[in-house]
């Protein structure tokens, strides 16, 4: 087995911490690799499986017998457990980064090799617990050579936003490369934020200031389809939109308050 007998349970009421794991050279499995050795977590919600949180950097020789390896931005908490790969990973990860602009937040990761690698797919939150796809990156197969990826969220939230990493094979097996909280505060963002869009069956807004909105939804051509009345308590607000019954197409959502009227077009699939 290529795992280390015992796992970790470990809480925190900080948010996304570093974690640093030690154990006893007498507690690894036979075909354990100490020098590949990583931290796992058992996702007991959605995947019920064990996935990989990250090693950052090589395995620490504490003492002729302890040993150590550590993940950086841990979100999920309990149990942990370390595990090596004799195989080479899919993708190896330099690194994944989001990083706030003026009027964006641009993200972007870094890979030293990949092997069989179809595609990404980055995710975006913004209460680091509900993600919808934000885009959606073509792997580069087999690769040797480090090659950089980036995107740029053109309609950040004020305050946090999440953004998780997922790589993909070719045959559909999937790897969560880790999930990074930004803090977005420019002045430029816009008027509200809709996600996702396109959809087929809801749109959820958020980031309008406090307040009683009129929210109209209209036909490309100006055809009022639907309306309703929509209060706001708090900027972290979300509102959805049911969708599912209309056509495929282009539409704009309008939402008034006073005599300020935001828009955006929303594309129903």
């Amino acid at each position: 087995v290529n795992d280390v007998n015992k796992t970790w349970d470990i809480t925190t009421s900080s948010g996304d911490s570093n974690l640093s794991l030690f154990w006893n050279s007498s507690t690894e499995g036979d075909e354990f690799v100490n020098e590949s050795a990583q931290i796992n977590h058992y996702d007991a919600v959605t995947d019920m499986r064990w996935e990989f949180v990250g090693s950052a950097g090589s395995t620490e020789h504490i003492t002729d017998m302890i040993y150590s390896v550590q993940a950086l931005n841990v979100m999920d908490f309990s149990p942990f457990s370390i595990s090596s790969h004799g195989a080479p990973l899919p993708v190896e990860l330099l690194s994944f980064e989001a990083t706030p602009r003026e009027n964006s937040v641009r993200v972007q990761w870094k890979t030293e090799s990949e092997l069989n690698n179809d595609h990404f797919v980055l995710e975006k939150s913004i209460d680091g617990e509900s993600f919808e796809v934000m885009e959606v990156v073509a792997g580069s197969g087999n690769s040797s050579q480090q090659i950089e990826y980036k995107i740029f969220d053109q309609n950040p939230v004020e305050g946090y936003q999440y953004y998780q990493l997922t790589q993909v094979d070719f045959d559909g097996t999937r790897e969560n490369l880790g999930i990074r909280r930004v803090e977005f505060r420019g002045s430029g963002a816009l008027d509200f934020y809709m996600f996702p869009n396109p959809t087929s069956n809801v749109a959820r807004i958020s980031n309008l200031s406090a307040g009683h909105y009129e929210a109209e939804i209209l036909s490309i051509d100006g055809r009022i389809i639907s309306t309703r009345e929509v209060t706001i308590d708090s900027h972290n607000q979300i509102v959805e939109f049911r969708v599912e019954n209309l056509p495929t197409g282009v539409y704009m959502l309008n939402l008034q308050s006073g005599s300020s009227v935001y828009s955006k077009k929303l594309v129903k699939r």
